[in-house]
């Protein structure tokens, strides 16, 4: 709800309007049709410089892989703590405070340590959907002074751990951010020659993972023809 609370905000007052003169934006949709052309547009428009604003725990930020230019940096806004209403945490939250054995730790484990667990799991999940092969590259950005608690830290990635830099407000984090890019340069020499083979594939899964198809009821004579119907495509898994 905050996601969209803010581009109402935007749009309300002409940021949208600027930002779409820079680049092309994306807004991650409720309805599986819009949200598959948002992620077409996206995908045609990536090379060129495309932005993609998205819910931390939705399909976006967990389902898919945003291979080579296809994202280059992530922003977390906050810290997406799931919600504590929610029926499954509630269970898990009454099982932890009785004292149910609920994993194979030795050690009882805290609801508390449980709930920030399972809040940086996703952050990584976030952050990993733009590197995705050894010579990809790209930076995320965690924007809450949260993270710099030591608990939030030690359960980021391990590979994320020596790449951590902190920076303050008075920091200038765009001219960081534009070493860092020249740094890779020579990169891109490897990673563009698989840029539009990556594209097409990551499309096809895409298209894949919204796609329908029938049915196919059970034959009660095996000479006969499965009828037509609908029936979901399996997943498939983004190419490495």
């Amino acid at each position: 709800k905050m996601m969209f609370d803010c581009v109402d905000k935007w749009r309300q007052n002409g940021q949208l309007d600027r930002l779409r003169a820079i680049k092309t934006l994306c807004i991650e949709s409720r309805n599986p049709n819009e949200q598959l052309e948002n992620i077409k547009l996206y995908c045609s428009s990536a090379r060129q410089g495309a932005v993609f604003f998205s819910v931390a725990g939705g399909k976006l930020s967990e389902g898919f892989d945003f291979t080579d230019y296809m994202a280059r940096l992530v922003i977390v806004l906050g810290v997406p703590f799931p919600n504590t209403q929610d029926m499954k945490l509630q269970a898990k939250k009454s099982a932890l405070s009785s004292g149910v054995k609920v994993s194979n730790r030795r050690q009882r484990l805290s609801f508390d340590d449980f709930y920030v667990s399972k809040t940086m799991r996703g952050v990584n999940q976030i952050i990993g959907r733009a590197i995705r092969h050894a010579n990809d590259f790209g930076a995320a950005l965690l924007v809450d002074s949260r993270y710099c608690f030591d608990r939030q830290k030690r359960l980021l990635s391990s590979w994320a751990h020596k790449c951590v830099q902190q920076f303050t407000a008075e920091d200038n984090v765009e001219t960081e951010l534009s070493r860092f890019f020249k740094r890779n340069e020579s990169r891109l020499n490897f990673v563009n020659k698989f840029d539009d083979q990556s594209a097409q594939e990551a499309l096809k899964a895409i298209k894949a993972e919204f796609a329908t198809e029938a049915p196919a009821p059970p034959q009660k004579n095996s000479d006969q023809p499965p009828r037509n119907g609908f029936n979901r495509i399996p997943k498939k898994p983004f190419p490495n």
